[in-house]
């Protein structure tokens, strides 16, 4: 839900970072704004995509007293209208039809972004507790749309965890959660938090919520990544780049991930109306093939990998064990790989390079001491799986299981 409406005194600065907001700068609404990102979302519900969350950048300009869509606090007076405004939306939209599981009223609440860069307002942590406090016996009270009643409250999209949730939760959220005015916590970590902190910052949702059962955690934003070497930065490198120059840690880098079809940006001189997948499009379908829900993570430390080169592996609940790496050398790079279990067979191999975008290659019989050679192309990503047998089959003969004691019990 964006806040730029359609005569602010200040407009978003970066492309792509204002979306139209449902109420015009005057305070009327027009249901026909952001009409490419209702497309999207109503295409997302008809191919069964769930849960679907809307998420609020900010008060609409149209309730500030600048009229801007950022630089804005949002004060204790301008809840109640903010709360409206979010309950005639989700209203009116679940009245034509539009499911909404979740409702997240407020994003990254320390900042403001005075700077005009994106939408966005700051919340202090004693007015977010008044926001969900409000926000939820209006959605349970209203009769615009019986569907809103159902609506789950999402919050409340802290940037950090370290210098801002483990500090700024016991202000809010003890409260919040009392009065069950919030369903499931979200947060941001673009500090990277280590897994001490993040156990830390688990048991303060534990304690806070006691004698009660915690409420969901989910981490809904991040675009940071660690250099090869291990080391990080906030915004910046300190080692050698696992992506390439056209890469950076920050949320454009993340933004231009999610295109994974390009346009030709220059479509009215050229002509050129055509769709193409680039490479970053091959290098995700390897994690959408591989990488399935319920798979466990096993780490494998940088350190005992040559320079370079990162690898991520996983054992999926098919018991397939899935293991990617990505070399960012210029050259071709050459490792010993040692599976799990003598018995393993390699089922795919896959690799994507600057010329190809999706290459099948022959498997390898691995020796009976489990390790083999493998030869990482350069400036590649190969994907290795194996297993003690086709998942395929093992899934085939649980689905005759399933029906043979079908029929016993029949």
């Amino acid at each position: 839900m964006g806040a730029s409406g359609d005569n602010d005194s200040v407009k978003v600065s970066r492309p792509g970072r204002g979306v139209e907001s449902f109420m015009n700068t005057n305070g009327s609404y027009d249901w026909t704004r952001d009409s490419a990102g209702m497309y999207y979302l109503r295409a997302a519900q008809e191919a069964g995509v769930s849960p679907i969350a809307f998420f609020v950048n900010a008060i609409p300009a149209a309730l500030t007293a600048a009229k801007t869509p950022s630089g804005t606090d949002l004060g204790v007076d301008s809840i109640a209208p903010f709360v409206d405004y979010i309950n005639r939306v989700l209203s009116y939209w679940t009245s034509k039809g539009v499911r909404i599981d979740y409702i997240s009223p407020m994003n990254e609440p320390n900042n403001n972004f005075a700077d005009a860069g994106q939408e966005g307002m700051s919340v202090a942590t004693t007015a977010r507790a008044f926001v969900y406090q409000l926000l939820r016996p209006v959605l349970q009270s209203s009769s615009s749309s019986p569907a809103v009643t159902s609506i789950k409250v999402l919050g409340d999209e802290t940037s950090q965890v370290t210098s801002q949730a483990l500090v700024e939760y016991p202000t809010w959220l003890p409260t919040t959660l009392q009065n069950s005015a919030i369903d499931a916590i979200a947060v941001h970590m673009y500090d990277w938090p280590d897994n001490a902190t993040l156990l830390n910052y688990r048991q303060l949702v534990i304690n806070t919520s006691l004698p009660n059962a915690p409420p969901p955690l989910k981490m809904t934003e991040i675009s940071t990544f660690k250099s090869a070497l291990g080391i990080y930065r906030p915004f910046g490198w300190t080692g050698p780049k696992i992506f390439g120059p056209g890469y950076d840690p920050s949320i454009d880098s993340a933004l231009d991930m999610a295109r994974l079809i390009y346009i030709d940006n220059n479509y009215t001189n050229t002509k050129d109306y055509n769709y193409y997948l680039p490479k970053r499009f091959w290098v995700f379908r390897r994690f959408r093939k591989f990488y399935r829900p319920g798979a466990v993570r096993y780490n494998i430390p940088n350190k005992i990998l040559p320079y370079g080169i990162m690898a991520v592996a996983a054992l999926g609940v098919n018991k397939a064990w899935s293991t990617t790496f990505i070399n960012r050398n210029e050259t071709k790079q050459v490792i010993k790989i040692k599976v799990p279990k003598v018995d393993l067979k390699m089922l795919a191999a896959v690799q994507t390079t600057q010329t190809e975008d999706w290459k099948s290659l022959a498997l390898r019989v691995v020796g009976q001491d489990g390790i083999f050679s493998a030869t990482l192309p350069a400036k590649g990503v190969l994907t290795l799986q194996f297993a003690a047998e086709d998942p395929a089959s093992l899934a085939g003969r649980r689905r005759r299981r399933t029906w043979q004691e079908r029929k016993r019990r029949i």
